[in-house]
């Protein structure tokens, strides 16, 4: 501060140099602020474009695996070869649900089948049939045999599919110990 006579006050001058020191160490501060800012920012799109980098390299090999394939598919039906579908044959049912379920390993004790009635949708007539398997503690019904029926029956009469599958665990046991199964049979109809 300047006095009358024109003489610098000591206080003055501190204050100027104090004010001048403090906007230094502020403008310091927000430098830093925005350097981290601006670090932090260019650490996040290095990590975005990674990602997508590799995504897009994934997408690629999808894409080319894709197009082998059609180019595989492709041949087969120029060359007209095609695989023979396994047929229906004029087995009863029945007979052939408790063949696929001895097959399986499933004891025939635990083995029930019923039939249910037909029912006419548009041109089709579907018969169903449950299949009941009811365990024992000394007998529990193992998931693999009951995955081995499902999908024998399935495999070779492709007429008839699972449509309601019910699966009760055995405690403490990776067995079942209860399986409801309802297969149903279309057939055109007259």
């Amino acid at each position: 501060m300047v006095d009358a006579k024109g003489s610098k006050d000591a206080k003055g001058v501190k204050g100027a140099n104090s004010a001048k020191g403090g906007s230094s160490k502020v403008l310091f501060w927000i430098v830093l602020l925005l350097g981290a800012g601006i670090s932090a920012g260019a650490f996040f799109l290095y990590q975005g474009s990674e990602k997508a980098r590799t995504a897009l390299q994934d997408s690629l090999r999808e894409y080319q695996e894709m197009q082998q394939l059609k180019k595989i598919v492709a041949r087969a039906k120029a060359s007209g070869a095609r695989t023979p579908s396994p047929k229906d044959t004029t087995e009863d049912i029945l007979p052939f649900l408790g063949k696929k379920g001895a097959a399986a390993g499933i004891p025939q004790s635990l083995f029930n089948v019923a039939r249910n009635n037909p029912q006419k949708q548009g041109g089709w007539t579907e018969t169903s049939y449950t299949v009941t398997l009811r365990a024992t503690k000394e007998a529990p019904i193992p998931r693999s045999a009951v995955a081995d029926f499902l999908i024998a029956v399935e495999t070779e009469r492709p007429s008839i599919k699972s449509k309601n599958l019910s699966l009760t665990f055995a405690p403490s046991s990776p067995d079942l110990s209860a399986v409801s199964v309802t297969f149903s049979q279309f057939q055109k109809g007259d």
